[in-house]
């Protein structure tokens, strides 16, 4: 990449993404710890979309 400022634009993106996958994965994880219940993931999943 020739651009050093679009370099730092698509890196910043691409940890934005990892970290985004991260919370989702943790979120998931931690509901279904609590409630043993693949609906309650769903409803976390469908308010954190609505939200």
């Amino acid at each position: 990449m020739l651009y050093p400022a679009y370099r730092r634009l698509v890196i910043g993106q691409a940890v934005s993404s990892a970290g985004t996958f991260v919370t989702v994965v943790a979120l998931s994880y931690q509901v279904n710890q609590l409630a043993k219940s693949s609906f309650a993931v769903g409803m976390v999943h469908l308010a954190d979309a609505r939200a």
